[in-house]
């Protein structure tokens, strides 16, 4: 464990909140404060991810949790910012859907399945094609595509090589959303 994770570690849930805090500018600040007082699911959500990825760091350091509230930033509708906020539990943590879905998210377990990958069971390829069935997880997947790529630089050398990865497949989203769309009208 680095330095860094040892220091966040012994933080308390307000500490560590606190700390969230400090990494945002105050405009970023003030948009989070809004979206908790006037998004209900947004704030419900937002304590679920601190608390699911409690004592979880990303590949820099930082505490994980940053990583969806950085995604939530990206994205318009209450629905959009709230699935961002639980876009990794299922992967990187112990809940599953059943429990988001007791939380009172049923209504993005369907999207929420789409974000969460089964790896082992299928090529990232399949992943993509799944997320693709569904709206609401290709924009949160355009999101957390895009904030991935403007962190890229903060990641030890071996991790990098996502970059290609990421740009390889933000543009088939990007298509597929304006498909959809398109569909609409």
């Amino acid at each position: 464990m680095s330095n860094t994770n040892e220091q966040y570690s012994k933080l308390s849930t307000g500490e560590l909140a606190a700390y969230v805090f400090e990494n945002f500018t105050n405009e970023e600040i003030e948009k989070i404060t809004g979206m908790v007082q006037t998004m209900p699911d947004y704030n419900k959500a937002l304590e679920w991810a601190i608390k699911a990825h409690d004592g979880q760091y990303d590949k820099s350091g930082k505490p994980y949790v940053l990583h969806p509230i950085n995604v939530s930033l990206l994205l318009e509708s209450e629905d959009e910012k709230a699935l961002a906020l639980l876009h990794d539990i299922i992967e990187d943590t112990e809940y599953t859907l059943g429990d988001v879905a007791e939380w009172g998210f049923e209504h993005l377990t369907e999207a929420l399945d789409c974000l969460s990958r089964r790896k082992g069971l299928e090529t990232y390829r399949e992943f993509i094609a799944r997320i693709c069935q569904n709206e609401l997880a290709v924009k949160v997947k355009i999101a957390d595509l895009k904030h991935n790529l403007s962190r890229i630089d903060t990641l030890p050398a071996k991790e990098r090589g996502l970059k290609d990865r990421y740009m390889k497949w933000l543009p088939v989203l990007e298509a597929r959303l304006k498909e959809m769309r398109q569909e609409k009208s």
